[in-house]
């Protein structure tokens, strides 16, 4: 479909394409580059990422839970709501956390659609470790290392906490 094309096409597409591809777009349009614009490129670019890995988890998805919540009486949002976003949740979970990596490793499109003006953490590393590598660089290091492992824990004792108890809540089968 257009729609998987289109996502294939971003994932295939060099970022510096897309970011040059943005940068000019802007320019002719009269936008001002600045914080919006950065957004707008990471949203472009990245959203493909999340795409994949919410398409990957909506073709393991069966409808009988939806279709069980009908025939009980639920309206579509409550079936949305109450069933569908629940099982998708880990996906977007999963997909947050990997757009938000991707995101804080952009200096590409940063530095094209920034102006000049705004300085993300990536472009502000970037022009710290030209020369040397500094202690603030170290420090911010340091603190995204222990960002990573309490995320990481984090995952660990929700994945830990869904199976107590011996069973798996996913599927209901014993461990």
């Amino acid at each position: 479909s257009l729609f998987d094309l289109t996502t294939i096409m971003r994932l295939v597409l060099p970022e510096v394409v897309i970011a040059v591809g943005l940068f000019v777009l802007f320019l002719r349009l009269g936008v001002t580059l600045g914080t919006w614009t950065i957004i707008i490129g990471h949203t472009v670019f990245l959203s493909a990422y999340a795409t994949v890995v919410l398409q990957a988890r909506v073709a393991s998805m069966g409808n009988t839970l939806e279709a069980a919540a009908y025939d009980l009486g639920a309206t579509p949002f409550r079936t949305f709501v109450r069933v569908t976003l629940p099982q998708l949740a880990p996906a977007i979970a999963v997909a947050g956390l990997l757009v938000f990596s991707f995101s804080l490793d952009d200096v590409i499109t940063s530095q094209f659609l920034g102006g000049g003006q705004v300085e993300t953490l990536p472009v502000l590393l970037l022009g710290l470790i030209r020369h040397h590598v500094t202690p603030e660089v170290n420090a911010v290091g340091s603190v995204l290392i222990l960002l990573t492992l309490i995320t990481f824990f984090a995952a660990i004792a929700v994945a830990g906490l869904r199976n107590v108890g011996g069973l798996n809540q996913a599927d209901g089968k014993e461990l």
